[in-house]
């Protein structure tokens, strides 16, 4: 599993907008869209100050 951020880019052969899985790690590479995938998770922000209640 590798934490991933949604980005958007133009495809150079359709100069249509896509979305693409691009990976914090630049040891892997992008994740283009594809059939059959499926995002287990969606991480939202990080609380820099979280106090219980």
């Amino acid at each position: 599993m590798t934490l991933k951020k949604l980005v958007r880019k133009k495809n150079p052969e359709t100069g249509k907008m896509e979305y693409t899985l691009h990976p914090i790690n630049p040891a892997f590479g992008d994740i283009e869209p594809m059939d059959g995938g499926k995002i287990s998770a969606l991480y939202v922000e990080t609380l820099d100050r979280w106090e219980k209640a």
